[in-house]
């Protein structure tokens, strides 16, 4: 009985070790199309990682995306971040949920178009998508982003730097 005790308590540690480990050994550049898949279904508009990703799993989940454009960041329909991280929650992931415990966009820079007949155009974001119930986020911050509001009426540009905002 010692024995068989001893063999799985050795098998556990063996186990948490891998787990711990293993994130290390991963090349989650590997693993773009399907980060870039599974956050375009979740936002309902194009998402493209041009930069590295770094993740970890224990012990706490957490993401880092380089160089991120939702949308057409060119255009007044897109967001480009330089950075973006995220902490999730361990016990959420088991139950099948993205809970997102702290979610930062360093360096975003956001376009928005005023049209000539005082519409405003917004990032084409879907207004429900499929993973939206299963999705959330308690905090949320953006450090040193940019606005850009383009008045296509006048032709002017309202320009905000460095703006940094937490909730």
């Amino acid at each position: 009985m010692q024995h068989a005790l001893l063999g799985l308590a050795i098998a556990f540690i063996v186990a948490i070790v891998a787990a711990l480990a293993a994130p290390a050994f991963v090349d989650w550049n590997d693993w773009r199309a399907t980060f870039e898949s599974r956050t375009t279904a979740l936002v309902g508009t194009p998402v493209k990682i041009r930069g590295p990703i770094e993740a970890t799993i224990l012990p706490t989940p957490a993401f880092v995306l380089g160089d991120v454009e939702i949308g057409d960041p060119e255009s007044a329909t897109g967001i480009r971040a330089g950075e973006v991280r995220g902490i999730l929650s361990l016990g959420a992931l088991m139950r099948g949920v993205v809970e997102v415990e702290e979610f930062v966009l360093k360096r975003p820079a956001l376009r928005l178009a005023i049209e000539r007949d005082g519409r405003l155009v917004l990032p084409a974001m879907a207004a429900k998508s499929a993973d939206a119930d299963s999705f959330s986020i308690s905090r949320i911050a953006v450090e040193g982003g940019s606005l850009i509001v383009e008045d296509r009426a006048t032709q002017g540009l309202l320009i905000f730097d460095e703006v940094t905002a937490a909730g």
